[in-house]
């Protein structure tokens, strides 16, 4: 969004302000009558998106017991 936008965003917010409710209800059906209905199409699913990634090949429990290991080696590195 450019400045001018952002300006007349600004200007319709404070002129709204100071409607009466029946005039937000004509703003509010001519804002529908504007603007074109949502465009189902463009709904993206986020199911699967991590399918063939890579993650199907790791090991949990493998790495899991290689964390511990390191833990452990970096707790006996230590002067307690």
């Amino acid at each position: 969004m450019n400045t001018g936008t952002t300006i007349r965003i600004s200007r319709i917010q404070k002129t709204i302000t100071v409607l009466s409710d029946d005039q937000l209800g004509e703003v509010e059906k001519l804002l529908k009558k504007i603007v074109p209905p949502s465009d189902t199409k463009n709904i993206m699913k986020l199911k699967g998106l991590w399918k063939d990634k890579g993650f199907e090949t790791i090991n949990v429990e493998k790495e899991i017991q290689g964390i511990r290991r390191e833990v452990m080696q970096a707790i006996e590195r230590r002067d307690i």
